[in-house]
C-alpha cells in the first residue's frame, strides 16, 4: 500500500502546478454546468406542470375536472416552491461559474495540500502516514487473490486525471 501511495503522490510532485490547476479547473466547470443543464431541464418540466395545473383549474371551477379547486391549489403552491428552489440553485450555479477566481483558490489550496503531503510521506511516521492516506484514498476493496482496488478521493484523483 505504501509503494501505491509513493507513486500517486510521486506524480503530484512531477505534475506542474500550472497544469493541475487547469485540468482540475476544467473538470469543475464541466461539472457545473451539466449540472446547471440538468436543473434548467427540471425547471423547464416544473414550469409546465405548472401550466398544465393552471389549466385545470379553470376546468374544476366549471365542473369539467376529477379534481378540487383546493387540490389543485395545493399542488400549484408546491410546484410554486419547486420552481423557486430550482431558481435558486441556477442562482448559485451562474454565480459559482461566474467566480472562476475563487474557485482557482480552492484549487490552489488542493494542490499546495497535495504537494505538502507527498513531500511529508517519506519521513511520516507511521500515524502521520496514515492520516495521508486516508486523506487521500476513499475506499480499497480487496479481490480474489488479494488484488487491491483502490478509489482515491476525488478531488486527489481529479489532480491525477489525463
Amino acid at each position: 500500500m505504501g509503494t501505491i501511495v509513493r507513486e500517486y503522490l510521486a506524480r503530484i510532485q512531477t505534475t506542474a502546478k500550472s497544469i493541475a490547476l487547469e485540468k482540475r479547473y476544467q473538470t469543475e466547470i464541466a461539472e457545473m454546468e451539466e449540472l446547471k443543464r440538468e436543473v434548467q431541464q427540471e425547471n423547464i418540466k416544473l414550469k409546465e406542470q405548472l401550466d398544465g395545473l393552471t389549466a385545470e383549474i379553470s376546468k374544476s371551477l366549471i365542473g369539467e375536472s376529477k379534481f378540487t379547486p383546493d387540490v389543485l391549489s395545493g399542488a400549484i403552491e408546491g410546484v410554486k416552491g419547486k420552481i423557486k428552489s430550482t431558481e435558486e440553485k441556477l442562482a448559485q450555479l451562474n454565480y459559482g461559474l461566474n467566480n472562476s477566481q475563487g474557485a482557482m483558490k480552492k484549487l490552489d489550496v488542493y494542490y499546495e495540500q497535495f504537494q505538502g503531503w507527498a513531500v511529508e510521506f517519506e519521513d511520516a511516521k507511521l500515524e502521520q502516514r496514515k492520516m495521508i492516506i486516508c486523506q487521500l484514498v476513499r475506499e480499497i476493496r480487496v479481490a480474489r487473490g488479494y488484488e487491491l482496488d483502490i478509489v482515491l478521493d476525488m478531488n486527489y484523483e481529479q489532480f491525477l486525471a489525463g
